[in-house]
């Protein structure tokens, strides 16, 4: 049944061909596609339910709320101007840049590398259970704990005290500056050179 600029209501209809409409069509039940669909803008004000895949060649843009049940394919780009909260995994097999603050409420694993281009601030602890390698300066601002070995192969300047708890062994030389000041022994296992010794 059809009336001149009203509605048109069927049961069913099968079209062999194309179907142009020039105005909206609004669809107040379901709308199932058998094979591709093409638009080149699609607005959704509700809900949207996907049971396969979502392919997207140019741009998504989502004013609210994206839910994926699933997995999630991004080829390309994938541009976020607020908050994104993750309840799970999130599995990157390439490169990640972050042009701004990433924080992080709970642990962290890496795998594989961490290449850090400019100032890290950590404000809790760093725990490491494998080689740190560092290609630059570290500069600590409080106290740094280690509970085993740290071996440098270049040179260590201290701006300010160094506290050793239990032994202190160095292959090579020690220099110092100023004074060196020691509360308990001195064990030498072999000769000890000086220009001036005093003993107070």
């Amino acid at each position: 049944n059809s009336s001149p600029g009203g509605s048109l209501n069927v049961s069913s209809v099968t079209l062999s061909s194309t179907m142009r409409v020039k105005d909206k069509v609004v669809m107040e039940s379901s709308l199932s596609v058998g094979g591709e669909l093409f638009a080149k803008k699609f607005a959704i004000t509700g809900d949207f339910i996907l049971s396969d895949a979502l392919n997207v060649s140019g741009t998504l843009t989502t004013e609210k709320h994206l839910s994926i049940g699933d997995t999630a394919t991004i080829r390309e780009t994938l541009s976020v101007g607020d908050l994104t909260i993750l309840n799970s995994f999130l599995s990157i097999k390439d490169n990640t840049y972050i042009n701004k603050s990433l924080s992080v409420g709970s642990s962290v694993t890496l795998k594989n590398t961490l290449s850090v281009e400019d100032t890290s601030t950590l404000k809790n602890t760093l725990s490491v259970g494998g080689s740190t390698i560092l290609g630059n300066s570290l500069n600590v601002s409080d106290s740094a704990t280690l509970r085993s070995t740290l071996s440098v192969g270049d040179s260590v300047i201290l701006g300010k005290n160094l506290y050793v708890s239990d032994s202190l062994t160095l292959h090579n030389n020690l220099s110092v500056g100023d004074k060196v000041i020691m509360e308990s022994s001195l064990s030498v296992g072999g000769e000890l050179f000086a220009q001036k010794i005093a003993i107070t």
